[in-house]
């Protein structure tokens, strides 16, 4: 397994390791390596670079037993390092790859992997990764467009930005011919642009905890990034923080990070103390690439120019804020930074402050347009995803008026939805809607369709607890943007306790059958009843299926002739309470037999004609003794399996022995139950 980067020899080492090969063996250097494959390695996984080859002119025999996955085959295959690879192994079999599309010109590289007459023996392009939830997909923003910079405008842009200038200064410039370097890095641009950066990070990218990279043209335009981030941050936690100025720029100076390599003798140069100051050596450099992917960290911002563009994974990294020109390879190895799932990140966002989406297929005409037609996206498509989702959602209720009750009409539009499996469509969609929304927020764009995201999210609560039995609204999942403003409506509408689900020793669960206690209004009670009694029952039925099977059907059909309509919300409390009656009485009723709690389960379980009672019983006493006793099931029996296995056979031999025909099944099922009731009581 080759590559060309040591970050990724690594990574890939530790990935074989981590997924339980037996035999990777990572080469530390040339000799390892020489002495390696030109011994027997019959059955070994050898992992290296690529450079350790160099020099390497003669075959090895047996080449053709080798197998060689060779990663971003793109870059190093074709010259003097590939050839070297292919006279050790003449005969070995080639695979390449690479995470980035392939130059028209780039013929080589299907010549040295792929099948002849074919471009690729297969390709897993930006559309799968996207659509496997490998990646996330990238959208793009121009910002400032009119500070956009390309080569044929920049005679007619020169004076405006340099206006203010003394005349020596712009005959200069103007003698020596004006470069995108100059308008680039011209300071009063980057200071406009660095509150633009500012304003855009704390509304799309600072409230889910994510971070950002931005993208200078060069060295000098990276340090005039720090120090006008450091003012405007600054400035804003003074305003609006109401910070002491010294605090404010303390913090505002630890939230970004400049990382660029150094050049000593200009670096000496008189007007370059910045480069100086702000430079990191490799172990600063190191401490800060940790930093900025750690969520509690408040290193926000890494200012590069060159480095970190390629191979710098950051699952964190959200935003790209790109004034630097790159182009062809450069541009997507860039904005791929941003492409990295993350929590509650929905997709990596690169906001071009120099005209490079302008002009998207100029800056990637070197690529197969069916290659990178999806590198970027234009973010005006996210308001079409909204559109488009809002409809998904509202489709099911066309018709449907709303009133001023919430609640009611959350409940019609439960009714809607039907059974089970037009819920869980439902809220796949409605997922959908608040990821759409949260996308585009805060836009304008998101307003007209604020208020029915509050009215999609009642009925999202409500119907988590009527078909998902869950207790607790809860919006974790969502993003920051929208979770505040969710969680309120939800708050205001009372539905943060209308899911609060009870169990029958709790005299409150009594309440929704008396009309004076009830909380909440009839057909609330109702669904709340119906989702207590799933509850209560699963874990009943987890602890003894023998005695509270009986009570599964009867619930399933209330439910069901409930939302059918057959069934009114008085009539369904009252046959409710039966059934909940009926089960406090399941669970007491060892207490009229001569059996303890546990004995008595036991005995249900015993399947065989009632003659056998007596002896069930008997049998059902020794099987609980056998679980109670230090020595038959001492502490931690339940981990080891031969001590089960041993367990499961008294109980069989007893169950044998009284007559039972189920003694087969039986031990599993007593197995079982003894985990739930024996454990959980003794606080295992």
């Amino acid at each position: 397994v080759l590559t060309d980067r040591i970050d990724l020899d690594t990574q890939i080492t530790n990935t074989f390791v981590a997924c339980g090969l037996p035999n990777p063996e990572h080469v530390a250097n040339k000799e390892t390596l020489h002495a390696l494959v030109r011994g027997r390695p019959q059955g070994r996984v050898v992992l290296s670079t690529i450079f350790k080859f160099a020099g390497s002119d003669q075959p090895i025999a047996n080449s053709g037993d080798w197998i060689l996955l060779v990663d971003e085959a793109h870059r190093t295959q074709e010259k003097d390092l590939g050839a070297y690879v292919r006279a050790t192994f003449p005969d070995a079999r080639r695979f390449g790859f690479t995470g980035t599309p392939i130059k028209k010109a780039d013929k080589n590289t299907y010549e040295n992997f792929g099948v002849p007459g074919e471009a690729y023996l297969d390709k897993y392009g930006i559309d799968d990764a996207v659509a496997d939830g490998a990646t996330v997909p990238i959208y793009y923003t121009g910002r400032m467009t009119n500070w956009h910079l390309h080569d044929k405008e920049l005679d007619v842009v020169f004076d405006t930005f340099f206006a203010e200038q003394s005349d020596q200064n712009i005959d200069e410039l103007k003698k020596r011919g004006v470069t995108i370097g100059d308008l680039a890095r011209f300071e009063p641009r980057i200071k406009l642009i660095a509150l633009d950066i500012w304003s855009h990070f704390k509304a799309h990218v600072l409230p889910d905890g994510l971070k950002a990279q931005v993208v200078a043209i060069d060295r000098k335009a990276c340090t005039a990034y720090k120090r006008a981030l450091d003012d405007v941050i600054a400035n804003d936690l003074m305003h609006s923080g109401k910070l002491p100025e010294a605090e404010a720029r303390a913090q505002a100076s630890a939230m970004s990070a400049c990382v660029y390599s150094a050049n000593e003798k200009q670096d000496r140069a008189a007007g370059n103390e910045d480069l100086v100051e702000f430079y990191l050596d490799e172990a600063a450099e190191k401490d800060a690439k940790e930093r900025f992917k750690s969520k509690s960290d408040p290193l926000r911002f890494l200012i590069v120019c060159n480095k970190l563009l390629t191979g710098f994974d950051a699952p964190i990294e959200a935003a790209m804020y790109l004034d630097n020109p790159l182009t062809d390879h450069n541009l997507l190895q860039a904005i791929a930074r941003t492409n990295r799932t993350y929590e509650h990140k929905q997709r990596g966002v690169i906001v071009d402050y120099i005209g490079v989406t302008k002009k998207l297929g100029e800056a990637l005409a070197a690529y197969r347009s069916e290659d990178i037609e999806h590198a970027m996206r234009n973010d005006e498509e996210l308001q079409g995803r909204l559109r488009d989702a809002h409809h998904a959602v509202f489709v099911h209720f066309k018709g449907l008026v709303r009133s001023t009750d919430p609640k009611a009409d959350a409940m019609q539009a439960l009714a809607r939805l039907g059974a089970e499996d037009g819920w869980f469509i439902f809220r796949r969609e409605a997922k959908a809607f608040f990821d759409a929304y949260a996308a585009v927020a805060p836009d304008p764009f998101v307003l007209q369709f604020k208020n029915d995201l509050k009215w999609v999210a009642v009925v999202v609560s409500l119907g988590a607890s009527k078909f998902e039995s869950k207790e607790e609204v809860d919006f974790r999942d969502f993003s920051e943007k929208i979770r505040a403003m969710l969680s309120e409506h939800l708050e205001v509408t009372g539905l943060t306790t209308l899911v609060k689900l009870r169990s029958l020793t709790d005299p409150a669960f009594w309440f929704d059958f008396d009309a004076e206690a009830r909380e909440g209004d009839l057909q609330t009670a109702a669904v709340r009843k119906l989702n207590e009694l799933k509850k209560i029952l699963s874990e009943k039925l987890a602890e003894s299926p023998a005695q509270y099977g009986r009570f599964s059907e009867r619930v399933r059909e209330l439910i069901e002739r409930f939302e059918k309509g057959q069934l009114q919300a008085a009539d369904l409390l009252k046959a409710a309470e039966d059934v909940a009656k009926e089960m406090v009485a399941e669970g007491a009723a060892y207490q009229q037999s001569s059996l303890g709690e546990k004995p008595y389960a036991i005995s249900k379980m015993l399947e065989g004609t009632p003659a056998q009672a007596p002896a069930f019983e008997a049998a059902a006493a020794a099987i609980a003794d056998v679980y109670d006793s230090d020595v038959s099931a001492p502490a931690g029996w339940h981990f080891k399996d031969a001590l089960k296995k041993e367990l499961r056979q008294k109980v069989r031999r007893l169950a044998l022995n009284a007559g039972a025909t189920n003694w087969k099944d039986l031990p599993e099922l007593v197995e079982q139950y003894a985990l739930q009731k024996w454990l959980k009581g003794n606080g295992s």
